[in-house]
């Protein structure tokens, strides 16, 4: 099976439905920033700061090209990896890229949880009225990319479960 690129806004569960995805698929599961940090020998924030953003994209497609030649994996990317360079159009091409789709308003729900700020220093600090003006503001950005996948998901208001079937049902139709 192709790799399959998950894509969407960070808190729409590209890492917790990817696990679930993979493990239902038998599949191998990756967390595309998580690998960028062990190629780097760094996080992703110190990558920013020592080396720059561009770097940090260029190691970021050269990550997703890798993944792209591989065989029966699945991929949560980085809520911008889609947005940068051809690496929507890469995964397109080489793969199956499925958009998590989620409403402003249910991320900004899901991330004002103090657990989940506390992992995403972007967000970290963010009052709820700021935090959804960030989301809405950036996913006006994102959305025209994003919505190039070959498979749109939504998963607002939905549980794991249900979303999980909703994926597995679109690749069969696929």
């Amino acid at each position: 099976m192709k790799t399959i690129f998950l894509v969407g806004y960070m808190g729409c569960g590209k890492s917790s439905l990817g696990r679930a995805l993979a493990e239902q698929l038998g599949c191998e599961f990756i967390d595309l920033d998580n690998y960028i940090e062990q190629q780097a020998q760094q996080t992703i924030p110190s990558l920013f700061e020592s080396r720059g953003e561009e770097a940090f994209r260029l190691l970021e497609r050269s990550c997703l090209a890798e993944m792209a030649g591989r065989q029966n994996v699945v991929v949560a990317t980085g809520g911008g990896a889609a947005c940068y360079s051809d690496n929507m159009s890469l995964m397109n091409r080489e793969g199956i890229t499925i958009y998590l789709q989620v409403e402003a308003d249910e991320l900004t729900r899901r991330l004002s949880v103090p657990k989940h700020q506390a992992k995403r220093p972007l967000i970290k600090d963010l009052s709820r009225e700021a935090l959804h003006e960030k989301i809405s503001s950036m996913l006006s950005l994102r959305e025209p990319y994003y919505l190039q996948a070959q498979l749109i998901v939504p998963c607002d208001n939905t549980p794991k479960e249900e979303s999980l079937q909703k994926i597995l049902h679109s690749l069969q139709k696929k």
